[in-house]
């Protein structure tokens, strides 16, 4: 299972290259070791002098050295900074660092700053724990994000609430440039499967009485799943027949489960771990409620939306980009970060009401199908790109990514 900004640079990355533009990927060292491949019409080069995964040791000098020598032999007419991994390029007053750069934005540095918020209470019993996370905090602001900000001729954002974050920490100089286009799902791959429902519950050994509640994402503590075994224990005094799927792996992993184990819930939580992503579908599919519980701002989610896709009638956080995809009482319900209380009663109100679930979930389906399909997000992102390079028609672009 891979994060929602991999997934979003796929889907554009294969989407581009099967309109027939040149499309490059730039990234940081494979974990095999390999140099270059090539999937679905896209190139793939790996930098084998940088770390996995990091925007550090190495990978701003590297990446603008892969990109002078590709420029050469076959000349780009776009860089495409997948958040700000693009940075290296801001400092390169060559021809690399002439060429017309778009940066598309999962976010900014306020859902880093809420993180930071979120997690500085726990780390006070290591002394250097708020030194290196506000040193982190300092790198990004100033040293990837306000430079890709300042270079980058036109900002592509996954949300408007993105938009706004950006204009408190960086001003208006920002916000003019920039243009929402919601993230979007492959509504071919993503719905209601009675087939991919029967074989997950099966392997599971998930009766057919069984309501099953799903999250899944990143395990970290700002995701919030911890929410959802705590409120299990108070749903089972009202619906025994009830069980949590969590599908995500993370440093959050080991605390859930203990979490589970204290309160008597190892049977109820199923731990699936990381899910290729092509198996995500079924497992919308094999539950019965959406939830998700995050305490972070996020862009838009596209767990939220594949979710939404397959018909799951949604319970999440009042937060971030959410809220452009979620219409309280039309097609999900939305609650205050934290709120447990109001995730046990909107959960036990979905599983007594099952017109109201699948009022929400058609709801929800439609709604994706009308506003977040992927062929939408190709054809903006598309006519985006050929603004960006002077109405010149790209015959290739490169993207710079992790």
């Amino acid at each position: 299972m891979r994060g929602g900004m991999d997934v979003h640079g796929k889907l554009i990355a294969q989407g581009l290259a099967a309109r027939g533009h040149r499309v490059v990927f730039i990234s940081t060292s494979h974990p095999s070791g390999k140099a270059r491949e090539e999937i679905d019409g896209v190139e793939i080069h790996y930098l084998k002098n940088t770390v996995f995964g990091s925007r550090r040791s190495g990978w701003a000098e590297e990446s603008v050295h892969a990109l002078e020598v590709m420029h050469k032999q076959h000349p780009f007419d776009l860089i495409w900074s997948q958040s700000y991994d693009g940075f290296g390029v801001t400092r390169n007053s060559g021809t690399v660092g002439q060429i017309p750069m778009l940066a598309t934005l999962h976010g900014s540095i306020q859902q880093e700053y809420t993180s930071f918020l979120a997690n500085i209470g726990r780390g006070w019993k290591r002394p250097m724990y708020p030194l290196k996370a506000f040193s982190g905090l300092f790198y990004s602001y100033f040293i990837t994000q306000k430079p890709v900000l300042r270079h980058s001729r036109g900002i592509v954002t996954v949300s408007r609430r993105v938009v706004e974050d950006l204009g408190k920490w960086f001003g208006r100089s920002v916000t003019g440039k920039c243009k929402t286009i919601y993230n979007g799902v492959n509504i071919e791959r993503f719905r209601p499967d009675e087939a991919g429902r029967r074989i997950i519950r099966r392997h599971y050994a998930i009766q057919e009485n069984e309501t099953v509640l799903l999250t899944l994402g990143r395990l970290t503590r700002e995701k919030g799943h911890h929410l959802l075994i705590e409120v299990l224990e108070a749903l089972q005094r009202v619906v025994p027949e009830i069980r949590l799927l969590v599908v995500g792996e993370g440093e959050s992993m080991v605390h859930l489960k203990a979490t589970a184990s204290r309160l008597g819930l190892s049977e109820a939580v199923i731990f699936a771990g990381s899910v290729d992503n092509a198996e995500t579908a079924s497992y919308y599919n094999a539950s019965d409620i959406f939830v998700f519980p995050t305490l972070t701002v996020e862009g838009l989610p596209f767990v939220l939306l594949e979710a939404m896709a397959c018909g799951k009638p949604i319970i999440a956080s009042e937060i971030g980009g959410t809220v452009e995809a979620i219409q309280g009482g039309e097609n999900g319900i939305l609650i205050k970060p934290g709120d447990k209380a109001a995730i046990t009663r909107q959960i036990a109100a979905l599983i007594h009401d099952r017109n109201l679930a699948e009022r929400l979930g058609s709801a929800a389906e439609a709604t994706v199908r009308r506003d977040f399909s992927i062929e939408r997000m190709i054809d903006l992102t598309e006519k985006e790109m050929h603004r960006i390079a002077d109405e010149s028609a790209p015959s290739s672009i490169v993207r710079t990514g992790l």
